[in-house]
């Protein structure tokens, strides 16, 4: 009896990200320009999206609070600043609604390095202050970004698709669906 190979694929959306906020995500390698757990980012109009060793992070903005910054730093009066009650221009005060999540990997591998594919023909410079130390130069950017062995024969695929961020979890002759969990 012949030997069958095949690789499932199971597809999960990141559900709290609205897909209108980005078209095609680029993910930033890290050269020390943010935290040390952090490998890859990503912005989108409304937050930031982060690859970490062991998970992601998402930071998300209310869509109104940047639409009412950006308008407060540029005044190009696509909206009117002073109907946002979070904004406070005679005092200056102006409040900002953000949450983030973090998703972790249960039991995975410890050791996982990225494996960044379909590359841009840029990158990013991050010269931020005068500590020449703490600066990133080329910072090359990336469509997708993979962990292999995230768990025995599964992998970790990140990348977008028609406007929205996706992760598939690819799972190898010999793996063993039950044993991704997140927290």
């Amino acid at each position: 009896m012949q030997k069958i190979s095949k690789i499932l694929f199971i597809a999960v959306g990141v559900f709290l990200l609205p897909n209108f906020l980005f078209a095609q995500l680029e993910f930033v390698q890290n050269k020390g320009q943010w935290h040390q757990n952090v490998q890859y980012k990503t912005d989108f109009n409304t937050g930031s999206f982060y690859l970490e060793k062991q998970g992601f992070t998402v930071n998300l903005h209310k869509p109104e609070d940047v639409e009412a910054l950006s308008e407060m730093m540029h005044g190009h009066g696509k909206t009117n600043v002073n109907a946002n009650k979070n904004v406070n221009i005679e005092d200056g005060k102006f409040v900002f609604h953000s949450f983030a999540y973090k998703v972790k990997f249960l039991g995975s591998n410890p050791v996982l390095k990225p494996i960044s594919d379909k590359p841009l023909n840029t990158y990013n410079n991050y010269f931020i202050g005068n500590d020449k130390s703490k600066w990133a130069s080329e910072c090359f950017l990336y469509e997708a970004v993979t962990y292999e062995n995230i768990y025995p024969n599964i992998d970790v695929r990140y990348y977008s698709n028609a406007g929205t961020l996706k992760y598939d979890f690819i799972v190898h002759p010999g793996g063993n669906v039950n044993a991704i969990a997140l927290r």
